[in-house]
């Protein structure tokens, strides 16, 4: 943009960009466009999977009603263990463990878009849930003899409980 071998006019160009994202609508999300409304070739695809989303949308939806009940309970106090299996049966308290050993067994994107979802409900219910998934279950599952690893496994199925009280 800009400079004597420029195919466009810096002016034409900001104006040309301008026009395109008035014309944006939310499907239009994740996509690489030029100043002339065509897709980028060769731009990578920034759209959602289909899990994603679906993480995303429930996330969304728990945040509001959970996290704003489980802070008023908390708020004199610790959190209440009820709080954190709300969010074990619906497998946020698991993400990044794969589902043959008891978790959600989603990928990363899914799981940074659920704790920006819950943190918007809640920061503490998000860090609680962020800690939970990171310095609570990878270390285990990474790092445990494998005795260790799959006896703590079997104990987050059955009771979906936090990886501290292992």
């Amino acid at each position: 943009m800009g400079g004597k071998g420029a195919p466009l006019a810096v002016t034409d160009s900001v104006s040309s960009l301008r026009k395109e994202i008035a014309k944006l609508k939310p499907d239009d999300s994740g996509k690489f466009f030029n100043y002339d409304g065509k897709p980028l070739p060769g731009s990578p695809t920034m759209a959602l999977t289909e899990q994603q989303a679906m993480v995303r949308d429930m996330a969304r939806s728990f945040a509001p009603r959970n996290c704003r009940q489980q802070r008023r309970m908390g708020s004199h106090g610790p959190i209440p263990s009820r709080g954190g299996r709300r969010h074990g049966r619906l497998g946020f308290m698991g993400m990044l463990v794969p589902e043959e050993w008891g978790g959600a067994g989603v990928d990363h994107v899914a799981y940074a878009l659920a704790v920006e979802e819950i943190a918007a409900g809640d920061g503490s219910c998000s860090t609680i849930m962020a800690v939970h998934n990171s310095v609570g279950c990878l270390p285990i599952l990474k790092f445990a003899a494998r005795i260790r690893r799959d006896a703590s496994c079997a104990r987050w199925r059955r009771e979906r409980c936090w990886p501290a009280s292992v």
